[in-house]
């Protein structure tokens, strides 16, 4: 599910203070070297100078790696993890991948995602009250609305919200996300891709048998 709004104040010290760690690490975005486990070195050092990156549990920090490796090489994502998971299961002619292989195809990189203490709250709060009370909304169970949650934060600026509810690993939800099935418009898509988006908060929290609930919250320039 997607839900995105715009406050009236566009600027906030949250997304000042990282715009100049932007500044300094955004040559990952340029680098394609490997490690052994086939992750991009770059990226990797850019997420671990992050405090809040070190505090998510480690398929929360595998979300946070596979969202900025496809901001990062998209087309390489695409041929690298995309295209095996489609053919495992038969949908490699479905029009969702279509429309995902000439988008990253023809892509240029764009900014890696600044984890934040303050989003992985967010995201951490409302996930833990969607698996407590087994809904999925971006309202919480209380009937507040997913802009009120981030004002009562302190997010007064651009944000947007992506909710997966699943079984699959943290490359597999990312990837169910860019494909977008059933989403018209492909918001999660979008959320994922956003040019302007700057900052990531993400939460992975058990569901039920088997399964968990992805909240991933952006604020974007």
């Amino acid at each position: 599910m997607i839900k995105r709004v715009r406050f009236v104040k566009i600027v906030s010290m949250l997304i000042l203070g990282s715009v100049i760690f932007l500044c300094q690490a955004c040559s990952a975005s340029q680098v394609t070297t490997s490690r052994s486990d086939g992750r991009d070195t770059a990226i990797m050092n850019f997420l671990k100078k992050q405090p809040a990156f070190s505090k998510l549990s480690t398929r929360e920090r595998d979300v946070v790696y596979w969202v900025n490796e496809v901001r990062v090489h998209p087309r390489e994502f695409y041929d690298k993890h995309v295209a095996s998971y489609v053919s495992s299961n038969g949908s490699s002619r479905n029009a969702n991948v279509r429309s995902l292989k000439n988008e990253l195809y023809k892509a240029s990189p764009v900014t890696p995602l600044i984890v934040v203490s303050t989003l992985n709250q967010t995201s951490k709060n409302h996930a833990t009250d969607l698996a407590r009370h087994q809904q999925f909304s971006h309202t919480s169970s209380d009937g507040t609305s997913f802009s009120r949650r981030m004002a009562k934060a302190g997010i007064s600026i651009s944000c947007s919200e992506n909710i997966f509810n699943g079984g699959e690993s943290a490359l597999d939800a990312v990837i169910t996300l860019l494909i977008d099935e059933g989403v018209p418009g492909y918001g999660h898509r979008r959320n994922l891709l956003n040019k302007k988006a700057r900052l990531i908060g993400v939460a992975f929290v058990p569901y039920n048998s088997g399964s968990f609930i992805l909240v991933q919250d952006f604020v974007s320039e």
